[in-house]
C-alpha cells in the first residue's frame, strides 16, 4: 500500500499521521511518499519518520520528493 503525504514538512501533522499508520493493525508493508517543496523540512521529517517507525517496530518504508507528480 502506498500513502502520499503532501505538505509533509509539517512535522507535527506528518509524525502524527505516520504514528497512526504504524500503530494500526492491518497496515503491513506500507510505503509512504513524503512530499514537500521545502527540501530542508522534507529532509528533517524523512529522518525523524525513519527513527520513529524503527522505535515503534513498524514495517514502513519512506521516500522523499519535491515533485507532486512523483508522489501520486
Amino acid at each position: 500500500m502506498k500513502i502520499s503525504i503532501v505538505g509533509a514538512g509539517s512535522v507535527r501533522y506528518s509524525l502524527k499521521l505516520i504514528g497512526d499508520v504504524a500503530k494500526t493493525e492491518g497496515f503491513s508493508d506500507v510505503f509512504i511518499s513524503l512530499m514537500d517543496i521545502n527540501e530542508r523540512r522534507l529532509d528533517t521529517i524523512y529522518t525523524l519518520a525513519n527513527k520513529y517507525v524503527k522505535e515503534l517496530g513498524a514495517n514502513i518504508k519512506f521516500e522523499k520528493t519535491t515533485s507532486l507528480e512523483h508522489t501520486l
